[in-house]
């Protein structure tokens, strides 16, 4: 399995949005896929159809002693997931702190195997937004880490504030190409030595907070929209990546 994990440089990025649509676009384009939620926020399974009011996934499994994987689903198109859940539990009044979401993932990476997954099964994980001052959450447990950020001034503020991050690559999410000023943003991002940013941005899309409305990706709700399009590259590079990984390893 390959794993790679995508953060958000603060909360509102849209790196849930990423994930689910990234977990679509590999899958369709033939890889197996494993999306797996660890952030609190418990949103990814939306896009994936499961019901509002179903509480199940990880939190659930593991507070109950159950194995994780049995909180496994599969969309209606085939990706697997596996959603944060919701419980009431003593750990949930400690936020879900860093050491216990990296500790829960150390484990699931391990017992993987028993899932029985294909063997070039990419798991894509949706972490929590980096607080300040705070380091990648699964920086050294994964192949590769994606930073997703908006080309905003925010955004740009907090990375010129921010130590380099190594190891990571930073996804510009939600680009309006039409802006001047989000244009220069993201030319100065990309010029930036301390970061490195993909040679793939997505642009902004009406599509996508729509096609959340109906509980699925655009390349369900609108395959021939700018978003998929967008997000099907983004896919390609990054199994571009990956190869070149295999490769050198």
């Amino acid at each position: 399995m390959k794993w790679i994990a995508l953060q958000g440089l603060k909360g509102g990025v849209g790196t849930t949005t990423a994930v689910a649509h990234l977990g679509e676009a590999c899958h369709r384009q033939g890889r197996s896929v494993l999306l797996l939620d660890l952030s609190p926020g418990n949103l990814l399974r939306i896009y994936l159809g499961m019901p509002w009011e179903v509480r199940r996934g990880l939190v659930p499994a593991l507070t109950a002693g159950t194995p994780w994987y049995q909180a496994a689903y599969r969309s209606a198109s085939g990706v697997q997931f596996i959603p944060f859940g919701v419980e009431s539990h003593p750990l949930a009044e400690q936020g879900y702190s860093r050491s216990v979401l990296r500790q829960w993932f150390r484990q699931i990476r391990q017992e993987a195997a028993e899932l029985q997954l294909q063997e070039d099964t990419l798991c894509i994980v949706d972490c929590p937004a980096l607080g300040p001052g705070e380091d990648l959450l699964l920086q050294d447990l994964v192949e590769l880490h994606l930073l997703v950020v908006n080309p905003d001034p925010g955004c740009f503020a907090s990375l010129r504030q921010r130590e380099p991050l190594p190891g990571a690559q930073v996804l510009i999410n939600r680009l309006h190409a039409e802006s001047p000023l989000e244009c220069d943003l993201q030319d100065m991002m990309m010029a930036s030595p301390a970061v490195q940013v993909l040679p793939v941005a997505v642009q902004q899309d009406s599509h996508v907070p729509e096609s959340l409305a109906w509980k699925q990706t655009v390349f369900q709700a609108a395959p021939a929209s700018q978003a998929a399009q967008d997000f099907a590259l983004l896919a390609s590079w990054m199994l571009s990546q990956l190869r070149e990984t295999e490769h050198v390893a």
